[in-house]
Protein backbone atom coordinates (compact mmCIF):
# COMPACT_ATOMS: atom_id res chain seq x y z
CA UNK A 1 0.00 0.00 0.00
CA UNK A 2 1.24 3.45 -0.83
CA UNK A 3 0.58 6.34 1.56
CA UNK A 4 0.11 9.18 -0.93
CA UNK A 5 0.21 12.03 1.55
CA UNK A 6 2.70 10.44 3.96
CA UNK A 7 4.91 13.40 4.78
CA UNK A 8 2.14 15.95 4.36
CA UNK A 9 0.20 14.49 7.30
CA UNK A 10 3.05 14.84 9.81
CA UNK A 11 3.28 17.91 12.03
CA UNK A 12 6.57 19.76 12.32
CA UNK A 13 8.36 19.06 15.63
CA UNK A 14 10.15 22.39 15.62
CA UNK A 15 8.98 25.65 14.05
CA UNK A 16 10.09 25.63 10.43
CA UNK A 17 10.13 28.75 8.25
CA UNK A 18 10.89 28.92 4.53
CA UNK A 19 11.67 32.06 2.56
CA UNK A 20 10.38 32.46 -0.99
CA UNK A 21 11.58 35.06 -3.46
CA UNK A 22 9.25 36.03 -6.30
CA UNK A 23 10.29 37.24 -9.77
CA UNK A 24 10.45 40.87 -8.61
CA UNK A 25 12.87 39.96 -5.81
CA UNK A 26 10.30 40.38 -3.04
CA UNK A 27 10.89 37.97 -0.16
CA UNK A 28 8.11 36.37 1.81
CA UNK A 29 8.37 33.95 4.73
CA UNK A 30 6.02 31.06 5.40
CA UNK A 31 5.74 28.89 8.48
CA UNK A 32 5.29 25.21 7.72
CA UNK A 33 2.77 23.28 9.78
CA UNK A 34 3.43 19.93 8.10
CA UNK A 35 6.53 18.12 6.86
CA UNK A 36 7.44 18.44 3.20
CA UNK A 37 8.85 15.58 1.08
CA UNK A 38 12.62 15.99 0.94
CA UNK A 39 12.83 17.73 4.30
CA UNK A 40 15.93 16.50 6.17
CA UNK A 41 14.09 15.11 9.19
CA UNK A 42 10.98 14.18 7.17
CA UNK A 43 11.61 10.43 7.01
CA UNK A 44 12.29 10.21 10.74
CA UNK A 45 9.19 12.25 11.62
CA UNK A 46 7.06 10.15 9.23
CA UNK A 47 8.41 6.92 10.76
CA UNK A 48 7.58 8.12 14.28
CA UNK A 49 4.13 9.22 13.18
CA UNK A 50 3.10 6.05 11.29
CA UNK A 51 4.53 3.64 13.89
CA UNK A 52 2.73 5.58 16.62
CA UNK A 53 -0.50 5.31 14.64
CA UNK A 54 -0.07 1.55 14.09
CA UNK A 55 0.76 1.01 17.76
CA UNK A 56 -2.20 3.06 19.02
CA UNK A 57 -4.83 1.88 16.53
CA UNK A 58 -3.84 -1.78 16.05
CA UNK A 59 -1.67 -2.57 19.07
CA UNK A 60 1.32 -3.31 16.84
CA UNK A 61 4.87 -3.44 18.13
CA UNK A 62 8.23 -2.92 16.47
CA UNK A 63 10.46 -5.94 16.18
CA UNK A 64 13.70 -5.26 18.09
CA UNK A 65 15.98 -6.76 15.43
CA UNK A 66 14.40 -4.74 12.61
CA UNK A 67 12.34 -1.66 13.65
CA UNK A 68 10.87 -1.27 10.14
CA UNK A 69 8.93 -4.51 10.78
CA UNK A 70 5.89 -4.29 13.03
CA UNK A 71 3.72 -7.13 14.27
CA UNK A 72 0.32 -7.39 15.88
CA UNK A 73 0.01 -10.08 18.52
CA UNK A 74 2.25 -12.38 16.50
CA UNK A 75 -0.33 -12.48 13.69
CA UNK A 76 0.12 -9.78 11.07
CA UNK A 77 3.32 -8.20 9.84
CA UNK A 78 3.78 -4.74 8.35
CA UNK A 79 6.99 -3.73 6.61
CA UNK A 80 7.56 0.03 6.36
CA UNK A 81 9.60 1.38 3.48
CA UNK A 82 9.62 5.12 2.92
CA UNK A 83 5.89 5.79 2.27
CA UNK A 84 4.88 2.19 1.52
CA UNK A 85 3.32 -0.41 3.81
CA UNK A 86 3.64 -4.07 2.91
CA UNK A 87 1.08 -6.09 4.87
CA UNK A 88 1.69 -9.78 5.38
CA UNK A 89 -0.58 -12.61 6.47
CA UNK A 90 -4.34 -12.68 6.09
CA UNK A 91 -6.65 -10.39 4.13
CA UNK A 92 -8.42 -9.71 7.43
CA UNK A 93 -5.31 -7.91 8.70
CA UNK A 94 -5.09 -5.80 5.55
CA UNK A 95 -8.74 -4.79 5.94
CA UNK A 96 -8.21 -3.98 9.63
CA UNK A 97 -5.20 -1.82 8.78
CA UNK A 98 -7.11 0.12 6.12
CA UNK A 99 -10.08 0.61 8.44
CA UNK A 100 -7.89 1.83 11.30
CA UNK A 101 -5.38 4.00 9.47
CA UNK A 102 -7.36 5.04 6.38
CA UNK A 103 -8.98 8.00 8.11
CA UNK A 104 -5.58 9.37 9.16
CA UNK A 105 -3.64 9.06 5.90
CA UNK A 106 -4.51 8.63 2.21
CA UNK A 107 -3.91 4.97 1.27
CA UNK A 108 -3.62 3.66 -2.28
CA UNK A 109 -3.22 0.02 -3.26
CA UNK A 110 0.03 -0.46 -5.15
Amino acid sequence: MDVSDAFLTVKQETPTVVTCVDASGKKQEFGLGKVLPGQRDGALLWYRDITGLLKNKLGMEEMAACPCLLRARGQALVLLRVDDLLVGRLLFHWVALVASVGGEVLLEQS
